[in-house]
């Protein structure tokens, strides 16, 4: 019957639905297996993955050495820290320097002993370079993880890889085991020095002609198409995110001593958020995020973290590494900090969360990201017809800071005034019905965004005071009319704000 007919198509429908989550599913946990990861720094233009690149430039990084080389960049993602040694060994016109982080196939620990018997992670390298599958590369290694290459070279017929530059000391050992490939050897490996190694090899070592400004950043990820069965590659463009720090630079002291503050109570914390309801000094719970990115930095963890509507840095305990993993769904609880003028949030707990909404992804790393720009919080404070500028920089203009680590925008913007004119908060008030005036400034290089509020004095100007001649040079501030503040302000967009 018709009716039976229509019952079996929607069971098949059912079916093949149940099967195609399924095969997602292996996909995850496929992706989720520990594995090589795999940056390219490019220049020119952004890389595009292909099958059996010809003649690549691979550099290892994050095995069985523990002490960063020298010529390592000392902070940051993995891409920045080798921006300048990649402006040194690329050609400036258009090459690929495939960067390979070992650091999640096993701990410097364990590769320490793959070195002395080979087992998991050393197939696991071997099984990844079958797929990526070069030819005839150049790989560049540290002394100490030379020996990891011999047993790989040994386990394949193809000629993966031709030439090895060896930076730093390695065991003769190992540099014997590599008789099949020709080695070149770096024992004081400086940028100068690995520069010049690489002079005659496809790269010219020009480069005063390439700056890490100019470098193109791609993430290269290795997937299994549910519907052809076939292993694709697929490239993230990463250079926005990767070409800062993720998180301040350095920590400010209230938050390396925040296990001596009490913590915030949950019952003053917002819920039901997203990353564009968040601002500066905000407590909040629930706040549910997808981790882009994971980096360990000492006693802390830096991360990216998104929904649909952006991005924006993190800083957590390192206790929990175990929660903030890359590609994970995480509802978060913590606070938005202030450092060196950019948003960034300092979690204090972590929870699985079951993901977006059905249909909905997270934007992609650095996009819309809310810790990009540095942010400062000012002050037009009025009394009658008169507003107030600061002498500074050899200038006059309106109060002006950046946050401090905890404080909201308004706290900020109060404290400017309270500083920078030497008086005290209860002489004025901000206007709450008043909505800020916001300037941009985009000549440094980051874009730098002013909020403006404005404020009346709540006295009265004291006894004696004379309206129109009242300047003084030795003041830390005066009181101008408007017309004298429009021509005494050299900005034009903090005039437009006063405007």
């Amino acid at each position: 019957s018709l009716a039976s007919h229509v019952f079996a198509l929607d069971a098949a429908r059912v079916v093949t639905h149940k099967m195609a989550r399924a095969s997602r599913r292996s996909a995850v946990e496929v992706e989720q297996t520990p594995a090589v990861k795999l940056f390219v720094a490019s220049t020119g233009w952004p890389y595009k993955p292909c099958h059996a690149p010809e003649r690549p430039l691979l550099v290892f990084h994050g095995a069985a050495q523990t002490a960063p080389p020298s010529f390592l960049g000392k902070s940051g993602h993995v891409c920045r820290r080798y921006a300048e040694l990649v402006c040194g060994i690329a050609n400036p016109d258009h090459d690929n320097v495939f960067i390979l982080d070992l650091s999640d196939v096993a701990t410097p620990a364990e590769w320490r002993g793959e070195l002395q018997q080979p087992g998991r992670a050393t197939k696991s390298l071997a099984k990844w370079l079958a797929r990526f599958n070069p030819v005839d590369a150049t790989v560049l290694i540290n002394g100490e993880d030379a020996g990891i290459l011999a047993p790989v070279l040994r386990g394949s017929s193809d000629k993966w890889i031709n030439r090895v530059v060896v930076a730093g000391q390695a065991p003769p050992k190992a540099l014997a085991a590599l008789n099949t490939v020709s080695i070149s050897l770096v024992p004081q490996a400086t940028l100068a020095s690995l520069t010049e190694a690489f002079v005659g090899n496809g790269h010219d070592g020009q480069n005063e002609k390439c700056k890490p400004v100019d470098l193109h950043f791609v993430f290269v990820e290795f997937r299994l198409d549910v519907r052809t069965k076939q292993l694709v590659q697929t490239a993230q463009k990463i250079t926005a995110s990767v070409m800062q720090d993720v998180g301040p630079a350095e920590l400010p002291p209230s938050v390396t001593e925040a296990p001596n503050v009490a913590p915030t109570p949950s019952g003053v914390s917002c819920t039901g958020l997203a990353t564009h309801h968040l601002a500066a000094g905000m407590s909040f719970a629930g706040l549910a995020v997808q981790v882009l990115s994971s980096l360990v930095d000492g006693s802390v963890i830096r991360a990216a973290l998104a929904d649909v509507h952006g991005s924006i840095d993190a800083l957590f305990p390192r206790t929990l590494q175990t929660q903030v993993v890359r590609g994970r769904f995480v509802s978060v609880t913590g606070r938005v900090i202030s450092a060196d003028g950019r948003l960034c949030i300092m979690g204090d707990r972590v929870d699985p969360h079951p993901g977006l909404r059905e249909g909905y992804s997270a934007v992609r790393i650095g996009q819309r990201n809310a810790s990009d720009h540095v942010r400062r919080y000012g002050v037009l404070l009025l009394r009658g017809d008169r507003g107030v500028l600061v002498r500074r920089d050899g200038g006059l203009q309106l109060p002006v800071a950046e946050a401090r680590t905890h404080e909201t925008s308004e706290q900020a913007a109060t404290r400017a005034v309270a500083e920078l004119c030497d008086i005290y908060e209860e002489e004025f008030v901000l206007l709450q019905d008043v909505a800020p005036a916001v300037m941009y400034d985009s000549s440094g290089e980051r874009l730098v965004v002013t909020r403006i509020f404005a404020a009346l004095a709540t006295n009265p100007p004291p006894a004696g005071y004379e309206d129109e001649e009242s300047e003084d040079e030795d003041d830390l501030y005066d009181w101008f009319p408007y017309h004298k503040i429009m021509a005494r302000i050299p900005d034009d967009s903090m005039r437009k704000c006063v405007a």
